[in-house]
């Protein structure tokens, strides 16, 4: 009773005021159409009050959280019309309502303000979740897919400049990928995911009536966690369709794919398709875009700072309206990258951030997230324990759906297909995952087969994929191990066609290979599926069926750090499956290389390269950052000398693969087959800035004779991050010599160029985009390449080997590379391995100052946050703290 009472004066308020709000606008010119529009938005929405005074509770079912939630939006709304008419400037003088200082045209000016209208935005959202939980019974959001309204679409009109900024940033299209799960996954069964609008702490969070703008659902491994933001991203879509400026964003992780798994990858997503639905909004990417030759412009795509700052340019515009950003899988990015993310979107949601009520942030994951690295406070929904009853629920209109379908197929009874349902749903126990396991084990089968199968199947998971795997015939072992090592560690999924080729042997036909491909998977329905992914091909893209796990759970079982086999270990044994990752990473490296040396001669004279063409692209990107995941010392010395051919200067290898690697980057398809200085010098240049992720961009200066051939095996491995090639090149030729023809020519031309060009301390400092002549980079010794490139594991081989040598005596540009990349790790190894330590300002030229003069928030909080040995002085951060108040405040 108290609960209602308290909603009936909540309701009774507001219809108070927005009563008197529509008197005063009726006082105004009607036929204004910013005016009229805001009398028949202020009148519907005091019927709808006075709906809620009458009848509080619209439904009998409504619980005490319910009805809290029903009074906060109503004392929400009452706070949102009182700004309004203050902005106004209203005052009730005995029922005259009457404007103060500004006049009539001083409140036709105010209505037409960003302010007011995002007041009266905020207000309209108000009342359609107010109708929305009223009308709503663990149903979707019909009032809404029921109207005219559709999502934005995806503008197509966009000038030259504008597309080459859009195709930097793209890896994938979010809707497509949403469409493709939904298409692997099978449809979302009716009512299921329905149950989650209608929880308190979803209403609180969409309504914006609550404390936190920030959501998450958690839940263990296949609770249904990606099929409930699939659902939630399209009933925010038809939401955000009602209103005029709302945008809904959303990102699909996957651990599988190296353009879904990475806090880049994910600001890289949301930004292209923030773009796409809002080009207006597209010119702040482009002010941090620089031209570079030929009319180019480069993005630092794998900087997080510049697209955290583009990302939190574009939610904060004043046309922006209110931005809702859904990311799944947070959980399937590396450790880095859920901590960037957590902290970035953090300082969105903060309460300091004045921009916070327009953007608001869901995110689905396994563990929950730790407050003490999340210093927002986010509302949670736990699968595991919150909502069991309802994925209970959920899994029990999955397999009942699946149930009847085969129920009909086979010609089962009403009463087995009725044992069956209940079965399955008491062994699922709320898990999605091991329900589409179960009912895939099941098609097919007869009663009878079906009541043993039923029988047999353990609630255990990794058991399920361990039968599956015992399954497999003794003579499709080996293949499928093959199968099963390429897509756990590919660095995106992997079509038909490449899979073929690359577990494929010298005995088969490419035919024969496809053939013995497609009768493998067939033993792998319950580990493998395929799924439809967006690749990028020549300057467009294509859309291609790839092979990956049904699952994240089966990378998790097959990956062991170690298995140790005995002799009495025959290929019978489950664990003839797992993989190793140092093992199966210089497995696939040598592939790589082995495809590298047959197809890039082909491609280079001409002939017909249909068994490589499709394939290359995948060995020639990749090769090296497998070899880059393995140990120190390779198994099989024989790979490194292989690998060396394509670092070594002059060799033929070389030559080619920067050739086809320059040609993949221009979208073309040829390699040139005449051997050229110049031709070689500008394919060097091409087939770097195609493979660097450091977002470096190399270019000619006028007068630098440098060529970039010149580049030594030692220090192409050293900026790929390649430590068993440094390693083996270390142990057999001498360093000092090894630098000496590294540098010491493109050394006089830099010095010549030098006074002509920015420094390259100040570029570095400055971040984003790195412009390095080719001079510079030549110049540039193994240690500084390797701290480019974030290489931790070379850095440490070639300081430890060769400590406090005076060839690494100038370490001011690796040290000030490494704290532009808030590398702490990189800077408390270069500091003990003899770089000066960092000092205070003197003439604000302390790095706390310039990183402030250059707006590196970034770089301002690393410092600020490092530990105190990495300082000259014990004071030395604290005096360049107080020193940088002054630059912040110039």
């Amino acid at each position: 009773m108290n609960d209602t009472t308290s909603i009936t004066t909540a309701a009774g308020r507001l219809v108070g005021i927005a009563d008197e709000a529509v008197r005063f606008f009726q006082e105004l010119d009607h036929t204004t159409n910013s005016v009229a529009r805001r009398v028949q938005q202020l009148e519907t929405f005091s019927t709808l009050a006075k709906e809620i005074e009458l009848k509080p509770s619209a439904n009998d079912h409504d619980g005490e959280e319910q009805l809290d939630l029903t009074k906060q939006i109503l004392i929400y709304c009452y706070k949102l019309i009182s700004r309004i008419l203050s902005r106004l400037e209203w005052v009730d003088n005995g029922g005259r309502h009457t404007s103060t200082q500004q006049g009539l045209l001083g409140v036709y000016a105010e209505l037409n303000n960003h302010e007011v209208k995002d007041l009266f935005e905020d207000l309209h959202r108000e009342q359609l979740c107010l109708v929305a939980f009223r009308n709503s019974r663990f149903k979707p959001l019909f009032w809404a897919s029921e109207s005219d309204s559709r999502p934005l679409e995806y503008c197509h009109a966009f000038k030259d400049h504008e597309l080459n900024f859009l195709n930097l940033l793209f890896d994938a299209d979010p809707r497509e990928d949403r469409a493709s799960l939904q298409s692997s996954r099978g449809p979302t069964i009716k009512g299921t995911c329905t149950w989650i609008t209608e929880t308190s702490t979803y209403q609180s969070w969409l309504s914006g009536s609550g404390d936190s703008r920030g959501l998450q659902i958690q839940g263990g491994e296949g609770r249904g966690k990606t099929m409930l933001a699939i659902y939630l991203t399209e009933q925010l879509e038809q939401l955000a369709a009602c209103m005029s400026t709302d945008t809904v964003l959303y990102f699909f992780c996957n651990h599988g794919n190296i353009n879904a798994n990475s806090a880049t990858a994910v600001f890289r997503g949301l930004i292209w398709q923030f773009c796409r639905l809002r080009p207006e909004l597209l010119y702040h990417g482009l002010k941090r875009a620089v031209s570079v030759d030929e009319g180019r412009i480069a993005l630092a795509t794998n900087s997080v700072e510049t697209l955290w700052q583009i990302f939190t340019a574009m939610v904060q515009d004043p046309n922006t309206g209110t931005v809702t950003c859904v990311v799944d899988g947070l959980d399937e990015c590396d450790e880095p990258s859920i901590k960037t993310l957590m902290e970035r979107f953090s300082e969105l949601l903060s309460s300091e951030n004045q921009g916070r009520r327009n953007f608001r942030v869901l995110l689905t994951t396994r563990q929950p997230f730790q407050q003490d690295n999340f210093p927002i406070e986010l509302s949670t929904i736990c699968l595991n324990s919150d909502a069991h009853k309802h994925n209970v629920e959920d899994s029990q209109r999955f397999i009942n759906f699946h149930v009847s379908n085969m129920a009909h197929e086979h010609s089962w009874s009403q009463d087995f297909q009725e044992q069956m349902n209940e079965s399955l749903t008491k062994k699922a126990g709320g898990s999605f995952l091991w329900a589409t396991l179960a009912v895939s084990g099941l098609k097919g089968q007869d009663e009878g087969t079906a009541v043993k199968y039923l029988e047999d199947l353990t609630g255990d998971i990794n058991a399920i994929y361990e039968n599956s795997l015992l399954a497999v015939p003794l003579e499709c072992r080996q293949k499928i191990r093959s199968i099963l090592t390429w897509i756990a560690l590919a660095y995106y999924p992997l079509s038909l066609k490449e899979l073929s080729t690359l577990t494929g042997d010298e005995f088969s036909t490419p035919d024969t290979a496809f053939i013995n491909l497609k009768a493998c998977l067939g033993y792998c329905g319950t580990l493998l599926m395929t799924k439809t992914e967006i690749r990028r091909f020549g300057s467009g893209y294509e859309t291609i069926e790839t092979v990956q796990f049904t699952h994240r759970s089966v990378k998790g079982f097959l990956l062991q750090r170690y298995v140790l086999r005995t002799p009495t270990d025959t290929d019978a044994d489950s664990t003839f499956f797992q993989i190793i990752p140092d093992n199966g990473h210089e497995t696939l490296a040598s592939r790589c290389l082995e495809i590298m040396e047959k197809g890039l001669k082909v491609e280079a004279e001409r002939e017909s390269s249909v068994e490589y063409a499709h394939i290359l692209p995948y060995a020639s990107r990749y090769w090296f950052r497998h070899l880059r995941e393995c140990p120190e010392k390779l198994c099989d010395e024989t790979l490194a000398k292989r690998a060396l051919t394509f670092l070594t200067r002059n060799h033929e290898n070389r030559r080619l693969w920067f050739s086809y690697l320059s040609n993949l980057r221009d979208g073309r398809e040829d390699i040139s087959p005449i051997s050229s200085t110049p031709s070689e010098h500008h394919d060097t240049i091409g087939g770097l800035e195609e493979i660097n992720d450091n977002d470096v961009v190399l270019f000619e200066h006028p007068k630098d004779t440098t060529s970039a051939t010149q580049l030594q095996a030692l220090q192409l491995a050293c900026l790929l991050g390649i430590t068993a090639i440094v390693r083996k090149i270390l142990t057999s030729t001498s360093l000092l010599t090894s630098i000496r023809q590294a540098n010491t020519r493109s050394l006089r031309s830099y010095s010549r160029t030098r006074p002509r060009s920015e420094d390259r301390l100040v570029k570095v400092k400055r971040g984003g985009v790195l412009q390095l002549s080719t001079a510079e980079i030549v110049a540039m010794t193994p240690v500084e390449l390797a701290v480019l490139g974030g290489h931790h594991k070379v850095a440490v081989l070639l300081l430890k080997r060769y400590p406090r040598r005076s060839i690494w005596k100038d370490s001011s540009f690796a040290l000030a590379t490494a704290v532009s990349h808030c590398d702490e790790d990189m800077v408390q190894l270069l500091i003990e391995a003899g770089a000066p330590k960092l000092k205070a300002s003197r003439q604000l030229e302390g790095p706390i100052c310039i990183a402030v003069i250059n707006r590196r928030l970034d770089v301002v909080k690393f410092l600020c946050c490092s530990e105190a040995n990495i300082w000259a002085q014990s004071n030395s951060k604290l005096d360049e703290v107080d020193t940088s108040f002054t630059v912040s405040f110039q």
